[in-house]
C-alpha cells in the first residue's frame, strides 16, 4: 500500500512540498493495514527524500523550473514511456493519495491500480473538521457511500455561528448597504490550475468587476497563508469600490448585508452557499473537470478521519464479507490533528467583530507610493 501526493509540488518548480499530508496519512493508517499483510510505503520525490527523480523527469521533457512548469504537469498525461520513474507507485496494490492530480490518477487508473483521492472537505466550519474522499475502486466507493454527510448536518453550525456573531455585532443583523466579498486563495494550489496553467484573478477581472457593480461595496479578503498579496492587488488598484478587509470570514459570512460572494475556486464559496449567499464560481479547476480525471472515478464522499482509520476500510477494500464492527470508536479531532483552525483562530477571543476596513490605496504598488513620496517633497522644496 502506498501513500503519495502531488509529487511535483516541490522546490524544483519553485513551490512548497505537500509532503508533511502524506506523511499524516502515513501516521493515521499506520496500524490500520496489518503487517501481515500489507507493506506501507510513501512515493516521493527526491526534493522530499523520496525516490522520484523530479529534477531528471523535468529536464527530460525540457519544462520550465517554475511555478508554470509544475502547473503544466497537473493536466498532462504520463506517458508509457515514463512509467519507469514511477515503478515504486505502480507497483502498488493500493494507493492513498492527498491531492492527487488527475495526471497521476489517470496513471493509476491505466495500469488498474485502485486508489483514494483525500482531501479536508471545504465546508470548514462544522463543530468538526472532515475528509473528502473519492476513488476507481467500485468496492472502496460503494464503502464510502454508506459514510457519506449530507450538507444538512451544517445548518444547526451556521445558525450557531451568526447567533455568536449577532451577539457581539448588531450590524450584521441591521439591514444596511449591500456588500459582496471576493475571497482570495492561496497562490500555489491544485484549486487555481486550469487548463495546466494557474489563474489569477487579473485573467477574471471583467466578471469581478461585474459582481462589484451589484453592489454597493466589494470586500477583497486575502487567503491567511498568502503574505505578499500580490495577485489580489490588481483588483484593489481598478475597481473603484474594492476595499480591503482582514475581518474573520465567518463573521463576514454571517453578516445579513452580504449579498454575492466570488472567487476563484476558493472554499469559502461552498461556505457561503450554506450561509444561503449568491456565489460566483470564476474557474472550474483541473482537479475537478479535466477530462484525464477516469471515468471510473467516483463521486466525492464526506467522511469523518476515524472512517480512514478502521479494519471496516481494510475489508472494503479487500470485497471481504466481514460484518462491520460496532466497537466503539474515539473521535479524531482533525483540527487538532492537523494542526490547524480554518478559521477559527480568532473568532471566539474577539470582545467586537467589526468589518474591517483598510485605507482605499494601502495596497497600492509601492510605485505608486515612491511616486506620492516624491511629489510631496518636491512641494515642500517649492514652498
Amino acid at each position: 500500500m502506498v501513500i503519495t501526493t502531488d509529487v511535483f509540488r516541490c522546490r524544483e518548480f519553485g513551490v512548497d512540498s505537500v509532503v508533511p499530508n502524506v506523511r499524516w496519512l502515513r501516521g493515521l493508517l499506520y496500524n490500520v493495514f496489518p503487517a501481515t499483510d500489507f507493506v506501507q510505503t510513501i512515493f516521493a520525490g527526491d526534493c522530499d527524500d523520496g525516490e522520484f527523480d523530479i529534477a531528471g523527469y523535468r529536464r527530460a521533457h525540457d519544462l520550465p523550473n517554475d511555478r508554470s512548469g509544475w502547473a503544466s504537469l497537473v493536466n498532462t498525461p504520463i506517458a508509457d514511456v515514463d512509467d519507469g520513474y514511477f515503478a515504486e507507485l505502480l507497483d502498488a496494490a493500493l494507493v492513498i493519495g492527498w491531492g492527487l492530480t488527475p495526471a497521476l490518477m489517470q496513471l493509476l487508473d491505466r495500469h488498474r491500480i485502485p486508489f483514494v483521492d483525500v482531501e479536508v472537505d471545504p465546508i470548514r466550519f462544522g463543530d468538526d473538521l472532515l475528509l473528502r474522499v473519492r476513488t476507481n475502486s467500485p468496492a472502496l466507493s460503494g464503502y464510502f457511500s454508506t459514510l457519506h454527510t449530507d450538507e444538512a448536518i451544517f445548518a444547526t453550525s451556521v445558525a450557531g455561528l451568526r447567533a455568536f456573531v449577532a451577539r457581539l455585532e448588531a450590524a450584521t443583523l441591521k439591514a444596511g448597504r449591500p456588500f459582496g466579498l471576493f475571497a482570495g486563495q492561496f497562490p500555489i494550489d491544485l484549486s487555481i490550475v486550469s487548463d495546466g496553467r494557474i489563474v489569477e484573478p487579473a485573467a477574471r477581472i471583467d466578471d469581478i468587476r461585474a459582481i462589484a457593480a451589484s453592489v454597493d461595496t466589494l470586500y477583497v479578503k486575502p487567503h491567511p497563508g498568502d503574505q505578499t498579496m500580490q495577485h489580489i492587488t490588481v483588483l484593489l488598484d481598478t475597481i473603484p469600490n474594492a476595499r480591503l478587509t482582514r475581518s474573520n470570514i465567518y463573521r463576514i459570512l454571517s453578516d445579513i448585508n452580504l449579498k454575492h460572494v466570488v472567487a476563484l475556486s476558493s472554499s469559502v464559496l461552498d461556505e457561503a452557499a450554506q450561509f444561503g449567499v449568491a456565489t460566483t464560481r470564476l474557474i472550474d479547476p483541473d482537479r475537478d473537470s479535466s477530462p484525464l480525471i477516469p471515468r471510473s472515478m467516483s463521486r466525492w464522499y464526506r467522511i469523518a478521519a476515524e472512517d480512514l482509520a478502521t479494519t471496516d476500510f481494510v475489508n472494503a477494500f479487500r470485497g471481504s464479507s466481514a460484518p462491520r464492527s460496532n466497537a466503539p470508536r474515539r473521535h479524531i479531532d482533525l483540527r487538532r490533528s492537523l494542526n490547524t483552525s480554518w478559521g477559527f483562530e480568532d473568532l471566539y477571543t474577539q470582545a467586537a467583530l467589526p468589518l474591517s476596513i483598510a485605507p482605499r490605496y494601502s495596497q497600492r504598488p509601492s510605485r505608486y507610493r515612491r511616486a506620492g513620496r516624491a511629489i510631496k517633497s518636491i512641494l515642500r522644496q517649492m514652498l
